[in-house]
């Protein structure tokens, strides 16, 4: 994996953080989804695949037991806007490069293929949303959500979008249990063992990169690096 380490020139003034995805990053996960939705779809796992196909799928990296993906619900989610699809994950990890870089491990990483992030944050993440994910213990919408368990995490997923199934990548087989929950909410659990996916392909994508800073050097950011055309007077970049 790509190592980054870019640090603005701006200074730090304080004030709201904003976190950013990495280009490159951004679009090898982007192939790593297509190439599960042929993989879904054709059984066969498939490099830069022409596909659009509109799927939930949802691989755990980490769990060995469904009872350690439930643990990961909430521990916090994580998903840069700059994904051209839908995509979330729990952190597994966090390690801090210097002080505006992050190494992330994904645990269970929710996925909409051929779906807009846009939609899939406000259909999707924003739902997950929870009170390990501000920093401020006293966030109203924070102290006004509720726990939310594996089947409510699937359920979401697949409601928010209109999807019927849901596919899902793990070490471990969903219990009887867990299958008639989402059954009663109309929804089918298509599970596939984590190893059908090759083991390079997953090891590359089980970490990624974020860099996050105030406003001024957000704006350096992505004037430099995400994408020197940039501007403010173009327009505002999304964040996460």
């Amino acid at each position: 994996m790509t190592e980054h380490n870019f640090i603005s020139k701006a200074a730090d003034l304080g004030g709201e953080r904003y976190s950013i995805g990495y280009p490159d990053e951004c679009r090898d996960f982007a192939l790593f989804a297509d190439s599960l939705a042929a993989l879904v779809t054709d059984g066969t796992w498939m490099i830069q695949p022409f596909t659009q196909k509109q799927l939930a799928i949802v691989v755990d990296f980490v769990s060995e037991t469904q009872s350690e993906a439930e643990a990961s619900v909430p521990h916090g989610w994580n998903g840069a806007w700059e994904f051209p699809m839908g995509v979330v994950n729990t952190v597994h990890s966090r390690t801090e490069t210097n002080e505006q870089n992050a190494r992330i491990g994904r645990h269970l990483c929710l996925l909409a293929t051929g779906e807009t992030m846009r939609d899939f944050y406000w259909n999707v993440t924003e739902k997950l949303l929870d009170t390990h994910s501000c920093t401020d213990r006293n966030c109203g919408i924070c102290t006004s959500r509720f726990p939310r368990d594996l089947s409510f995490v699937l359920t979401i997923l697949a409601g928010g979008l209109g999807f019927g199934a849901i596919n899902l990548f793990s070490r471990w087989e969903p219990s009887q249990g867990l299958r008639d929950v989402l059954a009663a909410e109309g929804l089918e659990l298509l599970w596939k063992p984590l190893g059908s996916i090759p083991a390079v392909d997953l090891e590359a994508n089980r970490y990624y990169s974020i860099w996050d800073g105030t406003e001024l050097q957000r704006e350096d950011f992505l004037t430099r690096f995400w994408s020197p055309g940039w501007s403010r007077h173009v327009g505002t970049a999304p964040l996460t």
